[in-house]
């Protein structure tokens, strides 16, 4: 399906408050109402922009999606996180796929942000050379332990300081980037242990973060594909980009060699 901004703007964020307005009270309305407009125009116009004024705004107006290790575990023991297994969730993860299995047949894969395994259950059948799964919660890291084999791994890790041990065809981010403080950054760093030939499959939900997170990618890695998949739930961006001619450590042009 074409990607499309034409549904995406200030008067689509608007849509689901006017749509309740009289059923709402008018001084909640009002804070709600600033509340999405001060979130879209950050997203928007301020949100991983490369400039001085826009980030000292940043820093001034500092926003993290970043949940404690402890938010995670409870919400994985509570299987909060049971609804990624519902069907409205099934075409984005199938594209995901579809890119990893068209594009990089039996590849060796780091996925980040792993969860409970749901990604690499789906890849399973199609094989893989070698598999690796990080999350910051021990609780779902737990889950995966049977599903460990002398290809196959799960780490508890936290995704913005894990350093892997090897080169990868496919580093994928399922909806993880934007948990992640400095998604840019996080990529170039991961970038350093993507093959030459290899490939980032990213899936992002389609909000205000997730489409400010979604342009600074398309503007710093060549884009191989990029399909929109929408449901009754909502829509995500489901993106597949080359490796850099080089990546970036410490401000270093360096790529790690198996």
């Amino acid at each position: 399906m074409p990607v499309s901004n034409s549904n995406f703007g200030p008067i689509a964020t608007l849509e689901p408050l006017t749509r309740h307005f009289r059923r709402m009270n008018p001084l909640k309305f009002v804070r709600k109402l600033a509340r999405r407009l001060v979130r879209y125009f950050f997203y928007r116009f301020i949100y991983l922009r490369e400039n001085a004024f826009c980030q000292k705004i940043a820093h001034f107006i500092k926003r993290t999606h970043t949940e404690s290790k402890e938010q995670w575990d409870s919400e994985y023991k509570e299987s909060a996180w049971n609804l990624l297994y519902h069907l409205r969730e099934q075409a984005h993860y199938a594209v995901s796929l579809s890119y990893i299995i068209h594009l990089r047949p039996m590849p060796s894969i780091l996925d980040v942000g792993c969860g409970e395994g749901l990604l690499y259950r789906g890849l399973r059948p199609y094989g893989y050379a070698q598999y690796t799964g990080i999350d910051f919660s021990e609780a779902a890291i737990a889950r995966c332990a049977s599903y460990c084999d002398e290809k196959t791994s799960f780490i508890a890790a936290n995704a913005e300081e894990y350093v892997p041990d090897r080169i990868f065809d496919v580093i994928l981010f399922s909806e993880s980037l934007n948990c992640l403080n400095e998604p840019r950054k996080a990529m170039e760093r991961y970038g350093a242990y993507l093959a030459k030939d290899g490939i980032f499959v990213v899936s992002l939900w389609r909000n205000a973060r997730g489409q400010a997170i979604r342009r600074v990618l398309k503007s710093k890695f060549p884009l191989i594909d990029e399909t929109l998949v929408t449901n009754s739930k909502g829509s995500w961006f489901c993106l597949a980009f080359k490796a850099l001619a080089f990546d970036l450590i410490s401000g270093s042009e360096t790529r790690v060699t198996s």
